[in-house]
């Protein structure tokens, strides 16, 4: 087993703060499709059926059920980003401004699980479309050039 290197970076305007009342209120709202990208994203299922595997623990515990834990779990890791991104110091994220643009960066080496709680957060928060909607932004970085992804 080696060790990898997981980072995770996204940015923000400055002059237009992420909007956390609008990304709660996408949580409360979350529907099938964001409840099954929020399943493929933690790794639930097998192989090329993995989407009708999530559909049948839908079925078999009820969407309401379902739902109810997806939100909960979002609304745990939006709350650890708004933290951390008003924070004046962190062990899980270093904030930076450069080129306009306010940069939160989490992460490190890891021999297997995540080496910040930030970093699955703000997966969760992407795949589910909550970090859009709150206008944080996924930054690409390829050998040390950030590019951030527009929505």
């Amino acid at each position: 087993m080696g060790i990898s290197m997981f980072v995770s970076v996204v940015a923000v305007d400055p002059s237009r703060p992420p909007d956390w009342a609008a990304a709660r209120a996408a949580i409360d709202g979350i529907g099938l499709d964001a409840v099954r990208a929020f399943y493929v994203y933690g790794g639930f299922g097998d192989g090329p059926d993995e989407t009708a595997q999530i559909d049948e623990m839908i079925e078999e515990e009820g969407f309401a059920e379902v739902a109810t834990r997806v939100r909960q779990s979002l609304a745990g890791s939006l709350d650890l980003l708004e933290s951390e991104f008003s924070a004046e110091w962190s062990r899980q994220a270093v904030t930076f401004e450069h080129g306009g643009l306010l940069y939160l960066v989490t992460g490190g080496p890891s021999a297997g699980s995540y080496p910040t709680d930030l970093l699955p957060a703000i997966g969760e928060l992407a795949v589910t479309g909550v970090l859009e909607v709150a206008g944080v932004n996924p930054v690409c970085v390829d050998l040390g050039n950030m590019e951030v992804i527009e929505p």
